[in-house]
């Protein structure tokens, strides 16, 4: 009867470790989602020491790139969010339970308690009270909620921690050992002068193009405090107002006239405002007529395809960054079957100076009476739409007459149909 009960734990031991053993790869399975993960290297950099182009050829209004619901990877990294930091801070010294006296406010009230000055050197860095409290109505006006975030200039490499992909749900940026276009970007900048713009690596899934989520790319300089994203300049808030001229100006000839006229004895008539507005004019012409024949003027011709400088959008489209980096646009990876797309849209920025816009005979004149034509600064875009089919493991280089993106597709272990 012994043998008999041990032959049946022995036959339950035995079914239990089958059934573990069984069972053990359907639940692996399950924990894997399917995702067909690859590796993306990205090199983008400007032409330095290209052929000189025709402007011409590239128009000078600047296309918008949406970048609105983007998987944005290299903004997570350079612009981190503090709000943790900040919900962890001590309370500021002024947001105080109650206010002074609060319990000495004679109704109707007449006059509130005088609002604490913060003290500068405890709330250097604190934090103001979030939650709602009934006695809200009796509080100084609180600081508005901010959060702080690090701005580089100049944005070449972006790199970081890594991932792994059996576990990840979503795209995560490489560690620079993964990097393998180092020697070519050491090559472009040495021997061709390139400025790398941005180079960076990361990992994805890669879906179907209906699925597959767009990446924005960007880095370069940064040109936010100056222009606005379709290339105006932004005024100088820096910039001291000029100084009045205290000094009269030196008389015109039509005023020396003028006076002259006027010094007349009293029997004769003064001229009047219309009179002395010909004289103006007469003088004016006449120097115009001086100048020309000494060809210190001439008029332009006015071409109508010329640099013109578009009209600032009465409103913006909705979906652009609010920063303007001297690279910027979306990068899509695609699956379409078994063959890898890409997709992609940059826009590369360039600083010019265009003259004052003069379209007529009167503003050429006008313009040259004070002292010349004015020079206009404006951020170029020059803009590059490219769809290609690409092999995995092939470095695949998308040009552009200003700038050039070398791209690498790796698989990993990841990469097959599942």
């Amino acid at each position: 009867m012994f043998k008999t009960r041990l032959s049946h734990f022995s036959y339950s031991a035995l079914g239990i470790v089958s059934a573990l053993l069984f069972t053990l790869p359907a639940w692996a399975e399950e924990t894997d989602n399917g995702y067909r993960w690859f590796e993306v290297e990205v090199l983008i950099f400007r032409h330095n020491q290209s052929e000189p182009t025709d402007p011409e050829r590239f128009p000078i209004a600047v296309t918008p790139i949406p970048t609105e619901g983007l998987r944005d990877l290299v903004g997570t990294t350079m612009r981190p969010h503090l709000d943790g930091l900040l919900s962890s801070a001590p309370r500021c010294s002024y947001m105080q339970d109650l206010p002074a006296n609060v319990g000495q406010l004679d109704w109707p009230i007449t006059r509130y308690p005088m609002p604490p000055l913060p003290n500068f050197d405890a709330d250097i860095f604190c934090r103001p009270h979030t939650e709602r409290i009934i006695t809200d109505s009796l509080y100084p006006q609180a600081p508005e909620q901010f959060t702080i975030e690090f701005w580089q200039q100049r944005l070449p490499t972006v790199s970081g921690e890594g991932g792994d992909i059996r576990t990840a749900e979503e795209p995560f940026l490489m560690p620079r050992e993964a990097f393998t276009f180092n020697e070519v970007r050491a090559q472009l900048e040495r021997r061709h002068g390139a400025d790398v713009l941005l180079h960076t690596v990361w990992r994805q899934p890669v879906f179907n193009r209906s699925q597959a989520r767009p990446h924005r790319l960007f880095g370069g300089e940064n040109f936010t405090k100056t222009f606005d994203y379709f290339g105006f300049a932004k005024p100088n808030e820096n910039e001291p107002a000029p100084l009045l001229d205290m000094q009269e100006p030196p008389a015109t000839s039509a005023q020396v006239a003028t006076q002259a006229v006027t010094e007349i004895p009293s029997e004769s008539q003064p001229l009047s405002a219309e009179e002395m507005q010909v004289l103006e004019q007469i003088e004016s012409i006449d120097n115009l007529l001086q100048a020309i024949e000494s060809g210190d003027f001439q008029f332009a011709q006015v071409d109508s395809r010329g640099d013109l400088l578009p009209s600032p959008p009465a409103q913006y489209p909705a979906g652009l960054p609010s920063d303007v980096w001297e690279l910027d646009g979306s990068f899509q990876l695609y699956l379409v079957g078994n063959y890898l797309h890409i997709n992609s849209q940059l826009n590369v920025r360039e600083p010019e100076t265009f003259g004052q816009q003069l379209t007529s005979a009167p503003e050429q004149v006008t313009a040259w009476r004070n002292g010349g034509a004015e020079q206009i600064p404006f951020l170029r875009g020059y803009y590059l739409n490219q769809l290609r089919r690409i092999i995995s493991h092939e470095v695949h280089y998308f040009d552009h007459d200003k700038f050039g993106m070398l791209v690498q597709v790796r698989r990993t272990e990841l990469s097959e149909r599942r």
